[in-house]
């Protein structure tokens, strides 16, 4: 089971335009809060994408900052994906302007499933999505930005989840919301 390669390229997108946008020496320091995407059509492989990426909102918390990063992919006039992935980063940015974050949804307790990350999964990721963010590869570093210690790729985490699912009718649109815990 293998998700479409956008879930992996959009947030990487996302990330790179709010370096650039926001702080641009700081993304290191930034993670994966929330994941949600719709995939409108087939994605054809020999297909040109013309890939959007804006930011949606942010809002200034107590010890830190959000930012919503919304991404759209299309082929000729059609949007065949969209995603909006929203990063947290750790630090003072002013007075908060938002009295709550957003809550993921409440879920019952079901079956579970565990696995271990092999030795240099974090790097073999790394490879495949171009996310070398040192907070997934160095406990210290993690350490030194207010973590317990270094943390899997929240995509790669996704990935294994879904493929604990049974399988889906292939009906589209599909849409998948996912915030991540750690």
């Amino acid at each position: 089971k293998v998700l479409p390669p956008m879930h992996r390229l959009c947030p990487r997108i996302s990330a790179t335009a709010l370096q650039d946008a926001v702080a641009p020496n700081e993304y290191p320091g930034r993670c994966v809060v929330s994941v949600g995407f719709v995939q409108h059509a087939p994605l054809p492989r020999d297909a040109e994408l013309d890939i959007t990426v804006s930011i949606a909102g942010h809002r200034i918390l107590e010890k830190g900052a959000e930012f919503d990063m919304h991404t759209t992919v299309r082929v000729g006039e059609a949007v065949v994906w969209e995603s909006l992935n929203t990063f947290y980063a750790r630090g003072r940015f002013g007075a908060p302007t938002a009295d709550s974050i957003p809550e993921a949804l409440k879920v019952s307790p079901c079956d579970t499933a565990q696995w271990r990350m092999p030795a240099g999964g974090g790097w073999h990721y790394g490879g495949l999505s171009g996310d070398y963010n040192p907070l997934h590869l160095w406990s210290g570093y993690a350490r030194k930005h207010g973590f317990a210690r270094a943390f899997l790729h929240p995509q790669r985490v996704l990935g294994q989840c879904l493929a604990k699912l049974p399988p889906l009718a292939s009906a589209l649109p599909l849409t998948l919301d996912a915030w991540l815990k750690g």
